[in-house]
């Protein structure tokens, strides 16, 4: 059902900026567009983009992939899941899954966020991120509510096993330029990323913990909220797959007085492709391998990715 209902939705939709003709016009300008999904790999597939990585656990490097899943599918806007039925309620989403995986001494990490953007004004649906390794689980979901945010958890830290935090999203000239950190890797891919110049950033979800991230395990707790971020493009090279590209390095500026410094490599292709970034916690990305394809076709034992 899957394989057909994105055949429909692509044979109706893709290619365009705003998919006014299934979702209706959008009621503001957009937040942020995806010109790149009229590129012919996402017609009906999704894109998978794989990253050889360093990130820091424990004080020390530790290799590590990556895996970013973009794939515009249906969803029901009042559950906030996936949807295989037609009705009333079903916007187009574009989905982006960003799975982590790493190894410190003798056991793994791993680290599943899932985003959702409606294509046709590029506004976030919900943010859900969970995190597993042998010290146990967290789980948490973000859901955007007209100028709130509700922050659910489920964590196995001590003082943050069960809550909700209610965040005002900030700055009520530009509210909608409120963007998490976990944006990021698919913000930049965007046209807006070369013309805005300040955002405010929440940070990163990608944490077993709900007020600090893993990467500073043993630092201070702190309460987080949005905080003032800067966008700077410029024309680089950088190399990846092999090969030196030309391309447009965003250097994200956030966190108390723009000292968390984050810079990411964009392909100046009509995909703007992500090349790799450099990120404020020591971690490293680089592109490996990108493809195109119906993933969830190919199941059975010995399937590959083209």
């Amino acid at each position: 059902m899957r394989s057909v209902l994105h055949a429909r939705i692509f044979s109706v939709c893709a290619g365009m900026f705003f998919i006014s003709a299934c979702a209706g016009p959008p009621a503001s300008p957009p937040r942020f567009t995806f010109p790149f999904l009229k590129e012919p790999g996402f017609q009906g597939r999704a894109e998978i983009a794989i990253y050889d990585a360093s990130v820091v656990r424990y004080g020390q490097p530790r290799s590590a992939e990556l895996v970013l899943i973009t794939v515009a599918e249906p969803m029901d806007a009042k559950q906030r899941v996936k949807s295989d039925k037609p009705g009333p309620d079903i916007v187009y989403a574009l989905k982006q899954n960003q799975a982590l995986n790493f190894q410190t001494g003798v056991y793994p990490y791993h680290y599943l966020n899932s985003l959702f953007w409606q294509i046709d004004n590029g506004r976030l649906l919900k943010a859900a991120m969970t995190s597993q390794e042998w010290c146990g689980t967290t789980t948490k979901v973000l859901l955007p509510q007209g100028g709130l945010d509700r922050l659910m958890y489920h964590s196995y830290w001590d003082n943050e096993a069960d809550g909700e935090m209610v965040l005002v999203r900030p700055d009520v000239q530009h509210p909608d330029r409120a963007i998490l950190y976990d944006e990021l890797p698919l913000i930049v891919r965007t046209p807006e990323a070369e013309h805005y110049r300040k955002l405010q950033v929440f940070p990163l979800l990608m944490s077993s913990q709900v007020t600090k991230p893993d990467w500073d395990i043993y630092g201070e707790k702190r309460s987080p909220a949005y905080e003032p971020g800067t966008l700077e493009p410029e024309s680089v090279d950088f190399m990846a797959m092999g090969v030196l590209r030309k391309a447009r390095k965003i250097t994200v500026r956030s966190g108390p007085g723009l000292k968390l410094v984050d810079e990411y490599f964009v392909e100046q292709n009509p995909a703007r492709t992500l090349l790799g970034w450099n990120r404020h916690d020591g971690a490293h990305f680089v592109l490996r391998k990108i493809s195109y394809a119906e993933y969830w076709k190919l199941n059975k034992p010995g399937d590959t990715l083209p």
